[in-house]
């Protein structure tokens, strides 16, 4: 029973939260504790989600963003342009360099002792960091760790004492590892909790206190820096408490309903209620609000004492939401009822001359809702939004108090309707009933038993084998259920005629709905509206009274598959009647003879004798299967259509076939997907023949389909601007996103590309790339193939090939796409229609280009290729797929490829590095430097994507070529480079000559050192000289030499005679490295008497 509670709450708790303002996308996947949480934080301005509208909840929250958040939280400043850049400069730590973004948030915590770093003196901004460490920086903004609590060995027991102390941690979960890697979800809780606390000050005397204990005047951090402040005396429209908080930044507000304490959706015993509200003995019910009703005073079983011993005692209903909530003086219980309701209209949003709203977007339903007439549905609700399409079945709550305004016609006035809220699509399935119960509240479906809903309405069924459709609330209980059509469908798989000449007859193979094939005689068969021009000269397009029920007739000509005047022309021979092939779904209508005609268009007569079309199968050219939302949307049928038609919802059970293969190796006829193992077709790019019976889709023929990966092959990019001075790559500044105008297979699109493939093909402007091959069988693409992603991007750079010599295709195949790069031809022949191309390989591709598209880089119109185009573009050529090779496609006119990493070795060979500096500097670090520098270098040069090495360093001492030479702390040299340039390609190239100014600096250690040496190498100290001789002696040879001034210099003896040897000490001070402290031996030299 616990089990089954707790799903029960699990998934009424995110039915309740959906009310509450949608802060994410992905706000179903934040913790029901955490929620609020994040959603008011996010309304602050204080902890935003990502640029695609998702706040990711369990992802690792990094170091530099945990430092964001306390920077915003101490100082109210959430500024979308902040002052925190004044503060880049003030970091205490030695890895600011890659903090990017993050520096100024990091250095004002780190001046103002709200964040530490690591002992080596790092920070790492791009750490992960313990839910302790979190805690120890909140901590900190409160005002604790004024002692250094929280250093030493016990640093994390003393910060979770003072969190729990403080009641930080009171929604955090006891199992919660405070020492794993924090996640975004539980850095919001805590910080949450944190700014409603007091402040605290600090004295030896009293240690940590707070206004309380000492009238300090304090506030918490969200009362101070945001007038942080929350009511919780309002409802939502359901009755639900509710939790408004306002604040002074950001959305001023946000509405967050409360999370009941106990929920279910079934009758449950009084003392299992209580068991689940943490009542010992008893619960009482003060208020009651039924479907946003307040029925406190006439709810008789609701408004009640509820007693833990009551075991047999229930409350609530099959499928009725049943919410609890505590409140002065008990509970509050909400409950909600749900509906089943199907949409009748859908009417789109209009619109006047000035953008004002004379229409809204809305739709009109029916809605089972009353108990006194369960089959007859209110038909006079609209609800707003348009998300599913006309005769889907959906859940609904319908609230008993509130009203929507709407306008329903357009420029007509707004009326009060009361208001829905859609739960979602109502699930279904199809059987028959096959037992009655009475007074028990469920129905028996094929031998399963089912739980009725409280509100099951709608039935129409009868008992035996007739199949219905069953429709299921959210819980899986039955809701309602509709009647189906039990017709034959199938899809014609080939035609061919029989016997000799007009004494035969038609025979046909179908593929019906379950992939049985049955071979059939054809009496009669409707016709399509077109036909293809390309071979086999497929039909297209929709049924067509034109060609409705055609008559089967033989012709043997090569051109025999076609219909006309009322005749369907074929052949005996297999060959010639391809055109038939999977041509389309249709109903088949018996006749007595035991022929069938295959319908799909007929008329039906009307009671004014007029008569009216009807298809019983619908086309759709250009479509989109959305598998997630059980959405077919249906565009006009141009290639560019970009208006929606039509929208149909599909059946959660609607059968499928889909024809796969080509019509030259022939097709096969898949029916074993189901709706969400369809494969993910490309939006619009789906041709389908399909069936509604009632109100869904339940029947659909994919006849073709694009792969979602299957987006174009190759991408061209033209000159950085066109002719009118606008940039082909740039970035949205509202979405953050980067777009690009190319050529997708020969056709000018504006796409969208990842920051990486922008820079690549902005550096390689009038060159080709291949974005999408086949390696071992299955496609690698640099497109963004996912549904759920950002599709249809050009996402990934790694996956770009420049086409050049190295890797084109030299000689072409037979239905493949291939490019060429011509670097070097023939001739031209045929009157410049025929190229003969030289590949790098020795092969040689002889290209029609009679057919073929011109594409040129900088705008300019090329209207025929001529020996002249070669000398002033470098040109591709992009085959057609087709049954011969050689025939081109697309020509693309630009300049000679260069590769990135040749690009970016130019770039840098005999360059001007800049300085590099370093104290006591190591080779390795020399190189380190040196290639920041040359990415620094590159990057004003606009070229990215590559990889950076140094190959070799070296300098010139005196004629010498010295190699690795790093110089000797305290001295400057010219050092030379040779980097190793890597792009994403794997192509590498060499940058020589490249150079620098290297400077090792003194540390403390090696100038001491200097020091010595200097000292111990002084030949100039005589046996004759008096000690102060000696010591300005010494401070001859050093001040200068090493910058030190307050120079002290002691002697171990008062006279040098009879010595040969003195150890002297040496005190001094050096502006950057404080006091020098050197002592050394120096050699006494003998005087001649």
């Amino acid at each position: 029973m616990k089990k089954l509670l707790a799903m029960v709450l699990a998934l009424v708790m995110t039915l309740s939260l959906a009310v509450s303002a949608s802060a994410f996308k992905d706000d179903d996947k934040v913790s029901a504790d955490y929620a609020e949480a994040a959603a008011v934080l996010d309304g602050m301005g204080v902890f935003k989600g990502y640029e695609d509208g998702e706040f990711k909840p369990l992802n690792n929250i990094t170091r530099a963003e945990v430092a964001t958040i306390i920077y915003r939280i101490y100082t109210g400043d959430v500024a979308k342009n902040d002052k925190s850049g004044l503060y880049a400069t003030y970091n205490k730590f030695s890895d600011m360099t890659g903090a990017g973004w993050a520096a100024g948030y990091i250095g004002y915590c780190a001046n103002a002792e709200l964040v530490k770093g690591y002992p080596d003196g790092t920070f790492k901004p791009s750490g992960k960091i313990t839910g302790y460490e979190v805690l120890a920086m909140i901590l900190r903004a409160v005002g604790y760790d004024k002692n250094g609590e929280f250093s030493g060995t016990d640093w994390a027991v003393n910060v979770a004492k003072y969190a729990e102390q403080l009641g930080i941690l009171k929604n955090v979960a006891k199992t919660t590892n405070l020492g794993a890697p924090a996640t975004r979800e539980l850095v919001a809780e805590m910080l949450f909790q944190a700014i409603q606390k007091d402040q605290v000050t600090y004295t030896p005397a009293f240690g940590y206190q707070t206004d309380k204990a000492l009238k300090l005047d304090q506030k918490t951090l969200g009362a101070k820096n945001f007038k942080l402040a929350m009511d919780d005396s309002t409802s939502d429209i359901w009755g639900r408490p509710t939790h408004t908080w306002t604040y002074s930044t950001g959305d001023k507000k946000t509405e967050f309903v409360a999370t009941p304490d106990a929920s279910f959706s079934e009758a449950t015993s009084e003392c299992d209620i209580c068991e689940a509200l943490g009542e010992k003995t008893s619960a009482k019910v003060v208020e009651v609000y039924v479907n946003g009703d307040n029925k406190s005073t006439e709810a008789k079983g609701l408004v009640d004492t509820y007693k833990a011993t009551a075991t047999k005692d229930m409350v609530g209903e099959q499928g009725r939401i049943a919410e609890y909530y505590e409140v002065k003086g008990g509970y509050r219980l909400v409950v909600i009822d749900t509906y089943l309701a199907q949409v009748t209209d859908v009417v789109t949003e209009k619109l006047d001359s000035k953008d004002h709203v004379t229409r809204d977007d809305c739709m009109k339903l029916k809605v089972w809702n009353d108990a006194k007439n369960p089959n007859t549905p209110d038909t006079s609700i609209y609800v707003e939004g348009n998300d599913y399409a006309e005769d889907a079945y959906i859940l609904v709550h319908v609230n008993a108090v509130d009203k929507t305004d709407i306008i329903t016609v357009a420029n007509g006035k707004a009326a009060s309707f009361p208001t829905v809220e859609i739960v979602g699509e109502a699930k279904s399935f199809t059987g028959a009933q096959t037992k009655t119960y009475y007074q028990s509240n469920k129905h028996c479906v094929a031998g399963e038993d089912y739980m009725d809903a409280y509100r099951f309405y709608k039935d129409v069924t009868k008992l035996g084998t007739v199949k219905y459709t069953w429709f299921l609330d959210q819980f899986g209980n039955l809701i309602g259920n509709d009647d189906i059509d039990n017709t034959s469908y199938a899809v014609l798989k080939e035609i061919y005629w029989t016997g000799s000449n007009r004494n035969g007859y038609a025979e046909a193979v179908l593929v019906d709905m379950d992939g049985k094939e049955s071979t059939v005689t054809v009496d009669q068969i409707d016709g399509l509206a077109d036909q293809s021009k390309d071979k086999p000269y497929e039909f297209i397009g929709a049924f067509d009274n034109t060609n409705n029920d055609s008559e089967p007739r033989v012709n043997e000509s090569s051109d025999s598959s076609k219909f006309q005047n009322k005749y369907a022309y074929m052949s005996t021979w297999d060959n010639y009647n391809k055109a038939y092939r999977g041509m389309a779904l249709f109903m088949v209508e018996p006749n007595d003879d035991g022929t069938v005609n295959l319908q799909g268009y007929d008329k039906q007569v009307k009671t004014d004798s007029k008569t009216t079309d009807v298809r019983f199968v619908e086309y759709a050219g250009n479509a989109t299967i959305n598998a997630k939302s059980s959405i077919l949307s249906v565009y006009d049928n141009e290639k560019d259509a970009t208006e929606r038609t039509a929208k149909y919802a599909v059946s959660s059970n609607v059968e499928i076939i889909v024809r796969e293969g080509n019509a030259d190796d022939g097709y096969t006829y898949n029916t074993e997907y189901t709706l969400k193992t369809l494969p993910e077709y490309a939006d619009k790019s789906v041709e389908a023949y399909f069936v509604t019976e009632g109100n869904y889709v339940t029947k659909i023929y994919i006849k073709n389909a694009t792969d979602a990966s299957s987006f174009g092959t190759y991408v061209f990019m033209p000159e950085a601007n066109d002719k009118n001075g606008n940039s082909n790559y740039w970035r949205d500044d509202e979405t953050g996103k980067y777009y690009a105008n190319v050529y997708v297979d020969g056709k000018a699109q504006t796409v969208e590309v990842s920051f990486e493939v922008g820079k690549l093909l902005s550096n390689h402007q009038g060159m080709l790339f291949q974005v999408k091959k086949t390696e071992s069988g299955k496609v690698v693409s640099a497109w963004e193939t996912s549904l759920t992603g950002a599709y249809g991007k050009l996402n990934d750079a790694t996956k770009m090939i420049l086409v050049d010599e190295a890797n084109d295709v030299d000689e072409w195949a037979a239905n493949t796409v291939s490019a060429d790069y011509i670097s070097s031809h023939d001739k031209l022949l045929k009157d410049d229609t025929i190229l003969i191309s030289n590949g790098a390989s020795g092969k040689t591709n002889i290209i029609n280009l009679d057919e073929s598209e011109i594409v040129v880089w900088d705008g300019s119109e090329v209207t025929k290729i001529t020996e002249e185009t070669f000398n002033e573009y470098a040109v591709w050529a992009v085959s057609k797929k087709g049954d011969y090779e050689g025939a081109a496609a697309y020509l693309y006119l630009g300049v000679t490829p260069v590769s990135s990493a040749k690009a970016a070795a130019d770039a840098l060979a005999g360059k001007d590095l800049g300085a590099i500096e370093g104290t006591d500097l190591t080779l390795a670090e020399m190189k380190e430097q040196a290639v920041t520098n040359a990415y620094e270098l590159l990057e004003k040069a606009n070229i990215s994507g590559v990889k950076l090495s140094v190959k070799s360093t070296g300098s010139w001492v005196g004629s010498d070529l010295v190699k690795d030479f790093v110089p000797d702390a305290g001295h400057s040299a010219k050092v030379f480079f040779t980097f190793t340039v890597t792009d994403v390609d794997g192509k590498e190239a060499n940058a020589a000559d490249a150079y620098s100014t290297v400077t090792s600096k003194y540390s403390n250690k090696s100038l001491t050192a200097a020091v010595v040496d200097t000292l111990e190498g002084l030949n100039t100290i005589t046996d004759k000289m008096t000690v102060a001789q000696v010591k300005q002696a010494v401070k001859d040879a050093i001040a200068t030499e090493y910058s030190l001034t307050d120079i002290n210099v002691t002697l171990d003896t008062d006279t040098l005679a009879g010595h040969s040897v003195i150890n002297v000490t040496v005190k001094a001070t050096h502006a950057t490295l404080g006091e020098v402290n050197a002592s050394a031996q120096i050699a006494v030299q003998a005087t001649t008497v």
